[in-house]
């Protein structure tokens, strides 16, 4: 059971925000304007642009006169831990650092390993945040690593959804089948197709961090390969040629859904026989490479029939 707070409702960059509903809050604690930024903990929503929790930071950011700071960790113990999913994770981050900047944020990362433990390394962040956003992400570990952090600091903390297009909030409890999600969905959709990106206001945070980060940004792709080589995790499960890690991997997908797999979908996507009835997109959605929104923009500019788009849009 999710916890009860106040909600966004009572910070007011917040609650006039149009992407209110997808923000909650996670404890009681008191926003700080003496901390030296807005942290931003992303675990699995590793894009820069059309990421609702980085906005929901920018928004609060600009009303205390803060930085963003934006932080991405990766740990060795996450369950099935892999060569495979490392390296694909570690692609998105230094595409997230990249993006971040030329969002004018700063971005920085620490890839546990060997030589490189750091303890608690969120809670030291927390201590020196005006409050702390994360991802609203009920799969894999971000929830109940977040839910974990959110009982013991004693920064604000907030939780903001970036998985959905429509904010689940928005469609309510007890829906009992796809046919009344479906019609939930459909009915409110057409809202939550388009949004801008915040501008910051404050230049991005140059001032101290209690670690020194890897700065996967200027990394190669052989510099990648070493952390992932470091790391004590199954060495034996290489990442998958059939999905590049990084931004590039994710527009690659998104261009064979709008060539190869929208065209035939409404009549394909339920015979595992045929691959192009499948959009391949699933780990980049997992981990946030891509968002809905910019999924839904490419099955809309898809020259397709219009039955097989709305199918997909199911």
């Amino acid at each position: 059971m999710i916890p009860q707070f106040p909600q966004a409702s009572n910070v007011p960059s917040l609650q006039s925000w149009s992407e209110a509903p997808r923000v909650r809050r996670m404890n009681a604690a008191d926003i700080r304007s003496s901390g030296r930024y807005v942290l931003c903990w992303l675990q699995q929503a590793l894009r820069a642009r059309d990421n609702p929790v980085i906005d929901a930071a920018i928004r609060l950011g600009n009303d205390l006169g803060l930085p963003v700071l934006v932080y991405h960790g990766l740990r060795e113990d996450y369950p099935y831990a892999s060569d495979r999913l490392h390296r694909f994770i570690l692609g998105a981050s230094r595409d997230l650092a990249r993006d971040c900047r030329q969002r004018g944020l700063a971005c920085v990362q620490h890839v546990d390993r060997d030589d490189a433990r750091e303890k608690g390394l969120v809670y030291r962040l927390a201590a020196d945040s005006a409050a702390v956003f994360v991802e609203d992400q009920p799969t894999f570990v971000a929830r109940w690593q977040s839910d974990r952090v959110a009982a013991r600091t004693e920064a604000a903390m907030f939780a903001v959804n970036a998985a959905c297009l429509v904010p689940p909030a928005l469609l309510g409890d007890g829906i009992g089948s796809t046919t009344a999600f479906r019609r939930k969905h459909e009915a409110v959709r057409a809202d939550w197709l388009a949004t801008d990106d915040l501008q910051a206001d404050i230049a991005a945070y140059d001032g101290p961090l209690p670690f020194t980060s890897d700065r996967l940004e200027s990394c190669s792709n052989a510099d990648l390969d070493r952390l992932v080589a470091s790391a004590a995790i199954d060495h034996s499960l290489v990442l998958s040629p059939d999905f590049p890690a990084g931004r590039d991997g994710a527009l690659s997908k998104l261009e064979r859904l709008m060539d190869t797999v929208l065209p035939t979908y409404a009549t394909t996507r339920n015979d595992a026989t045929k691959p192009v009835g499948a959009s391949m997109l699933s780990p980049y959605l997992h981990f946030g490479v891509i968002g809905p929104r910019e999924v839904m923009a490419t099955v809309e500019a898809a020259d397709a029939p219009a039955a097989a788009k709305t199918k997909f849009a199911d």
